[in-house]
C-alpha cells in the first residue's frame, strides 16, 4: 500500500509560526512523518490545487473551499470562536462571527473533524455526513532548549523561587487584568511575565521580553510553577508542558483544564468567576505555591498519563482511515 500524501494548510506560517495553532501543525507533521506518512505543512494556495493529496487538513476558521478530489477532507477545531466571544464578551466583533461562520462550514463540508476536546460544533460532523473524534494535545512538541536573553538572566539571578505567566498583557482572553489585581495580595510571589506587554506597571514582576519557543521552555523548565488565569482555552498547550515539567500549575475551570486524566499531580485549578475576585486568585496562588511534593517526582508522573503527540497522530491516522474504509461522500 503506498503511504498517504497528508497536506497540512493554514493562511498562517505553519512551519514557523509560535501559536498553538502552528505548535500542533508541526507536532503532527513530526509524528505523521514517522509513521511513513509523506506530509506537508503549506500556506501556499496553490498546494490546494494538487489533485494527488489523500489527506488536506485545514485548522480553525482558515478554511478554504477547494475543488472535490479524492482527498479526506479534515478540520481542525483548537477552539471555537463562539465560545471565546461568550467567554469575553465580545459580542460586537463583527470578525468573530465571520470566523465561527468558517469554522462551522469547515466541519459541515469535510469528512473528518478532529477536536482538541470535545465541542458541540465538532459533533456537528457525526450529523452531516463526516465523522469526528477528539485529539487532544499532546505535551511532547520539542526538547530544545535555548539560553535565555544576558538581560533576563541578569535579572533572574539570584532571585530564588519564581512563577510564571505566559501570554500578551492586554489579551482578555488569557486574563493578565486578573493576574494584575491579584498580584498585590501575592507579595511573597516572584513573577517572570512572558514577554512581559501589559505588565510595565507592576511591581516587582520581571518582564522577560520576546522569547524563543526553545527559551520559553528554557525559562519554564527552571520555574516553580505558572499562572494561567484564562478566560477561555481550548486544551492548553502551555499547561500541557509545564506539568509535564513538574511545575505547580494554576488555571481557571476553563476549556480542557478539568478534563486531564486522572492521576495528574500540581494541578490547581479555580473557577473562571472566583478568578475575577482578585483576593480568591491570591489565595489559591498562595495555595498552590505551599503545595509539597517534588518537581521530578510530579514531571516523572505526569509525563506517564499524559498524551504524546504520537497518541494525537493514531487518533488522527485512524479517523482518516475509518473514512477511507467507508468511502468518501
Amino acid at each position: 500500500m503506498a503511504p498517504l500524501r497528508w497536506l497540512q494548510w493554514s493562511r498562517v506560517d505553519l512551519a514557523g509560526g509560535l501559536g498553538g495553532v502552528e505548535v500542533f501543525a508541526r507536532s503532527l507533521n513530526r509524528e505523521l512523518l514517522k509513521a511513513g506518512i509523506q506530509s506537508k505543512l503549506s500556506r501556499d494556495p496553490r498546494d490546494l490545487l494538487d489533485p494527488n493529496w489523500d489527506v488536506i487538513q485545514m485548522h480553525g476558521s482558515a478554511f478554504e473551499r477547494v475543488p472535490r478530489t479524492k482527498a479526506i477532507r479534515v478540520q481542525t477545531l483548537h477552539g471555537t470562536t463562539l465560545g471565546r466571544m461568550s467567554s469575553c464578551g465580545e459580542w460586537l466583533w463583527p470578525g468573530g462571527y465571520l470566523a465561527w461562520l468558517r469554522e462551522l462550514q469547515g466541519v459541515v463540508l469535510s469528512d473528518v473533524t478532529l477536536s482538541v476536546r470535545p465541542l458541540a460544533t465538532a459533533r456537528l460532523a457525526d450529523k452531516t455526513g463526516g465523522i469526528s473524534r477528539v485529539c487532544w494535545n499532546g505535551w511532547d512538541s520539542s526538547e530544545e532548549m535555548a539560553p535565555l536573553p544576558q538581560a533576563l538572566e541578569a535579572q533572574l539571578s539570584g532571585l530564588g523561587s519564581f512563577w510564571i505567566y505566559i501570554g500578551r498583557g492586554e489579551d482578555l482572553v488569557k486574563g493578565a487584568d486578573r493576574l494584575l489585581r491579584a498580584l498585590p495580595l501575592c507579595r511573597k510571589l516572584r513573577l517572570v511575565a512572558v514577554p512581559g506587554s501589559g505588565f510595565e506597571s507592576a511591581p516587582g514582576v520581571i518582564r522577560s521580553g520576546s522569547l524563543s519557543s526553545p527559551q520559553v521552555r528554557a525559562l519554564m523548565g527552571r520555574a516553580e510553577g505558572i499562572v494561567i488565569p484564562s478566560r477561555y482555552e481550548g486544551n492548553s498547550l502551555a499547561m500541557l508542558e509545564a506539568l509535564a515539567h513538574g511545575l505547580r500549575v494554576l488555571a481557571t475551570r476553563v476549556g480542557a483544564a478539568e478534563l486531564h486524566p486522572k492521576g495528574v499531580q500540581g494541578l490547581h485549578l479555580i473557577s473562571s468567576a472566583d478568578a475575577d475576585h482578585p483576593e480568591r486568585l491570591a489565595g489559591v496562588i498562595l495555595d498552590a505555591a505551599m503545595e509539597p511534593g517534588d518537581r521530578q517526582t510530579r514531571a516523572a508522573n505526569n509525563q506517564k498519563v499524559l498524551p504524546r503527540w504520537a497518541d494525537v497522530a493514531r487518533t488522527a491516522i485512524e479517523a482518516v482511515r475509518s473514512r477511507l474504509r467507508a468511502g468518501s461522500p
